[in-house]
């Protein structure tokens, strides 16, 4: 929750195929999905404000809630942060607010596609 818009991401932030291959330090060609993550973003935060969590608590108790994933790296700056990401583990999200984390998010993961390599495009990957 900490960025409104692109360009509030710092410049090395915005490498990734989330964002448009003409900004700065991009290594990928393919076209952006900067909107969808705009979008993505503005559902995440209207579900974290609705269930009175962060973004970030909602996020990684999400993440936890997923079957298919096995594991989940959380790190911080500050004990805050480790603290915040460490009640994820506490938060229980309804089935219904699953579902709709993964519909906020659904434009974004169908844009990446299964491309794991999030530096650069599919026929470039280092990822095989």
């Amino acid at each position: 929750g900490r960025w409104e818009s692109v360009d509030d991401n710092p410049v090395q932030r915005r490498r990734t195929r989330h964002f448009a291959s003409d900004r700065e330090g991009t290594l990928h060609d393919e076209t952006a999905c900067e909107q969808a993550v705009l979008d993505a973003l503005a559902g995440i935060r209207a579900i974290a404000r609705e269930a009175g969590e962060s973004m970030a608590t909602v996020a990684l108790a999400w993440l936890i809630a997923k079957p298919g994933i096995a594991s989940v790296v959380v790190g911080g700056r500050r004990p805050d942060q480790i603290k915040r990401n460490l009640a994820a583990a506490e938060l229980a999200l309804d089935q219904s607010v699953i579902d709709e984390l993964d519909r906020v998010t659904d434009p974004v993961k169908i844009h990446l596609g299964t491309n794991a390599d999030m530096w650069d495009s599919g026929a470039k990957s280092r990822i095989r």
